[in-house]
Formats: C-alpha cells, sequence, structure tokens
C-alpha cells in the first residue's frame, strides 16, 4: 500500500516536471513500474480530475484537480492582510457593499464581505458559493484564467438565474475578452434580478487570477457615469491588492519575518486584526439588514 501512495505521488511530480502530456509507456518506464500498474495509477487519478488524458493522442497530463490543490497553497491570511484596508477604503468612499472572493472549484467563494451604507444594500453571504460565470467576480476571475483551466471551466453547464445570464460560451469568450481590454467585469440582473456591480481580478506572480474584489449595489442605484467610476475604483484597488499580496509573500519568503511589519504593509494601514471570513461591521452599525429582495 504504501508503495502504491508513493507511486502516485511520483506519477503526479513526474507530470508535474514533464510540463508536457506523456505517453503511458513513458511514465510506467520512468517510474519503473509495469504498465498496467501505471495505468491503474492514472485512472484513480484522473478519477478526482488530477490526471487528464487526450481523448484523441491518449496522452496524460495534470488535470483541473492538481491545479486547484496547488492553488490552495496560497495562504488566504496573506491575501485578506493585503486586501481588507483597501477594501474598507472603497466601502467608505462608495458606500456599496465590498466582497473578496476567492476561486474554489469552478465557483467562486465569498471569503469576506463589507456591508454598504447606504439605506438599501445588497448581500452575499460570507463562505457561501456562487457560479463563476453569473458575477462580475467570478467573469473577472475567468477572464485571466490559463488557457486550459478556463476551457476546462467552461465544460460545466452555464445556468439561466435570470433572463440576463450568460448562458452561451461563445458569449463568455466575447464577455471575458472585453474584461481583460478593460481590466474589470459588469454584472447587472446576471445572478439576482435587481442586483448589479463591477468586479476585478486579483493576480498571481504568473499573471492569472485566483481571486477577485466586487462592488455590489441595486440596479436602481446605476448609471453608466456610476458603474464606469466603480469599474475603475475596483479595477486600481485589484492592482494595488496584487502588488500588497506579492510583496508580503515576497517579504515572508525572503526575510523568514512577519510581513505584517514590513514598511510597505504598515504604510497601507495593515495595523488591524484580520479575521478571514467574516462580515466586517466596523463601517457599518446596521450590518445585520436582510439582502435585498428579489
Amino acid at each position: 500500500m504504501l508503495k502504491t501512495v508513493l507511486n502516485t505521488l511520483c506519477m503526479l511530480e513526474l507530470l508535474s516536471q514533464e510540463g508536457k502530456p506523456v505517453r503511458l509507456s513513458e511514465l510506467a518506464r520512468r517510474l519503473q513500474i509495469s504498465r498496467s500498474s501505471a495505468h491503474r495509477i492514472l485512472q484513480t487519478l484522473a478519477s478526482r480530475s488530477f490526471v487528464a488524458q487526450d481523448k484523441v493522442t491518449r496522452l496524460y497530463s495534470l488535470g483541473l484537480g492538481a491545479w486547484f490543490l496547488g492553488r490552495n497553497v496560497l495562504p488566504e491570511r496573506r491575501l485578506l492582510d493585503a486586501a481588507q484596508p483597501i477594501l474598507e477604503q472603497i466601502n467608505i468612499d462608495t458606500g456599496e457593499t465590498v466582497y473578496l472572493a476567492l476561486l474554489d472549484g469552478a465557483s467562486v467563494r465569498y471569503a469576506y464581505a463589507i456591508l454598504g451604507t447606504n439605506p438599501v444594500k445588497v448581500y452575499e453571504e460570507v463562505g457561501s458559493l456562487g457560479p463563476i460565470h453569473s458575477s462580475a467576480t467570478g467573469k473577472a476571475i475567468l477572464a485571466f484564467l490559463p488557457s486550459e483551466v478556463f476551457n476546462s471551466i467552461l465544460t460545466f453547464p452555464l445556468t439561466a438565474f435570470t433572463p440576463h445570464t450568460i448562458t452561451s460560451r461563445d458569449q463568455l469568450l466575447q464577455e471575458t475578452e472585453t474584461i481583460r481590454k478593460r481590466r474589470y467585469a459588469i454584472g447587472n440582473d446576471e445572478m439576482h434580478l435587481g442586483v448589479g456591480g463591477v468586479g476585478a481580478a486579483i493576480l498571481d506572480q504568473s499573471g492569472n487570477s485566483f481571486a477577485a474584489i466586487g462592488i455590489s449595489c441595486p440596479t436602481s442605484r446605476i448609471t453608466e457615469d456610476f458603474l464606469t467610476s466603480l469599474g475603475q475604483t475596483a479595477k486600481t484597488a485589484a492592482a494595488d491588492i496584487t502588488r500588497l499580496f506579492t510583496h508580503l509573500a515576497s517579504y515572508q519568503r525572503e526575510r523568514g519575518e512577519n510581513a505584517h511589519d514590513s514598511p510597505e504593509f504598515q504604510s497601507a494601514g495593515g495595523d488591524v486584526e484580520r479575521t478571514p471570513g467574516v462580515v466586517d461591521e466596523r463601517a457599518n452599525e446596521s450590518a445585520q439588514a436582510p439582502p435585498l429582495e428579489e
């Protein structure tokens, strides 16, 4: 049993190092195991999407499951450290609800939120999952994913939640192309009627998305100028969070110190204790108000 586990880990490591699709016979030869043993390992890994086999060439490569597993190594706490003071300022400046959303499989997970201070507000529950194709944060993430991950996600059904939800793969491809050029996504009435907003992707050091910030409000308050203003705010904030996040990662990796002590983090207002996965009520005394009814 231990030998099988070791061979399985070695298989994943080999596929990762190879960086390109590999034949079954080559994998068996490199691992010095029989073709039948290699095939059983690959089938097991494929059942959990850690390995994918091209239906035409029959070659094997790492699958979507392995990619998402690697993504989870990115510490959520460090991201929240970078994002929270910036999201707080957006909430103060706009009075609207702001979110931090993370890529989670073929969905987005809302990891942090500050409720709006305006009389009518919208809200997605922290910790909940949302479809990636029907929200501004989800579409912002989609636009900056590696092509193989993007294509894998688009194999899932594009469910319609309102008459305005994008359900066509071609239309979603066009939308993400626009988002890449504009650097922020717009979502109006696509998940909930009467709810709109913008989202902008947070990128890793390779330029790939793994999270996004969102600003949401009732569509009754949205004008073209207001939406453009929110979009520019989200775009600038996401770029600042990306810069701070990579700075915190580099600071900890290179110095082995607490990144909260770094001058750049302190200058960003990073002296507040962070609690992942919670609603921030400090900017809003009425944070328990219900979401906008549809």
